[in-house]
């Protein structure tokens, strides 16, 4: 049996760039939530505001992370 030749290329998500990304997000998120109480006042909301934003950075790298691999 002939075997062929050719380029093969391997590509794999780039983790440190993921974690940053993460760790930026999340820096993110908690600066909106802390304006938002700034300017209104009111603690509850950047709770909410805080979880709602981790929670979606962390499904979101969780779908590119399944979609890559």
């Amino acid at each position: 049996m002939a075997h062929g030749w050719g380029i093969h290329l391997k590509e794999s998500p780039d983790w440190p760039l993921f974690a940053a990304f993460m760790c930026i997000v999340l820096f993110l998120s908690g600066i909106i939530a802390g304006v938002y109480c700034w300017r209104t006042g009111d603690k509850q909301p950047r709770v909410a505001i805080g979880s709602w934003f981790t929670a979606v950075q962390a499904m979101g790298m969780t779908a590119v992370f399944l979609w890559k691999s």
